[in-house]
């Protein structure tokens, strides 16, 4: 598939339709599911092209308080430690999601607290006749034995809710940015900022994010 997409690609939409060409070969998955579905967060950016190949398409968007979603991915190996990125990024994608209905919200924290009725209601936009507790309890799910993903796969808890509060460094001034720059966001989905004081060490810390952000924009690096 690498071959093809070096030699023939000449769009998103190409490298998209060669995946799922490619997945269905090595797969061999029911193609008279009534259902077919695709994770991949930074398709959020690709959405006009993906519901031109497939106009029936609809989108469910998983949308989590940007301080946890932060706090988690500036830790691992793949993604940058650059905090006002970050929350560029976060708040970027929720300005590409306007509400309509081929669009489904669904709040992380709701997921946790009340996983029966969110699914409830994310069956119903999907026009699923599904039960929430035969799917809870389905089985024989394989994945990629790396630990983040391992990780993902284990039950929801509440406990990751307010993890962030351990997870941002105050000193850095980690928060105070985050809710600085994904302000419009968090009113919108009903976040609740918290306590931060914007002090010269916030100046700073912010003003180098945002040297960095602009470095990472042209030299198309993670730093």
């Amino acid at each position: 598939m690498r071959e093809r997409i070096a030699h023939d690609a000449r769009q998103w939409q190409d490298i998209f339709l060669y995946t799922i060409e490619a997945y269905r070969k090595a797969v061999k998955p029911d193609l008279e599911a009534p259902l077919w579905i695709e994770k991949s967060p930074p398709h959020i950016f690709f959405q006009p092209a993906i519901r031109a190949m497939f106009p029936e398409a609809r989108f469910i968007h998983l949308i989590r308080d940007p301080r946890s979603v932060i706090g988690s991915l500036k830790t691992m190996p793949w993604s940058t430690s650059n905090v006002y990125a970050l929350a560029r990024s976060w708040q970027r994608a929720l300005d590409l999601v306007p509400s309509d209905d081929e669009k489904h919200f669904v709040k992380y924290e709701d997921l946790v607290r009340e996983p029966e009725n969110t699914f409830n209601s994310l069956a119903n936009f999907l026009g699923m006749n599904t039960a929430y507790r035969e799917t809870a309890q389905a089985t024989g799910i394989q994945a990629n034995p790396h630990p983040t993903v391992v990780k993902a796969l284990k039950p929801i808890s509440t406990e990751m809710i307010e993890k962030w509060r351990g997870q941002l460094s105050v000193q850095d001034s980690d928060l105070a940015i985050i809710q600085d720059v994904c302000s419009k966001g968090m009113a919108r989905m009903g976040y609740v900022p918290a306590a931060v004081v914007k002090d010269r060490n916030y100046s700073i810390n912010k003003f180098s994010g945002m040297l960095r952000f602009a470095l990472m924009r042209v030299l198309g690096t993670r730093t």
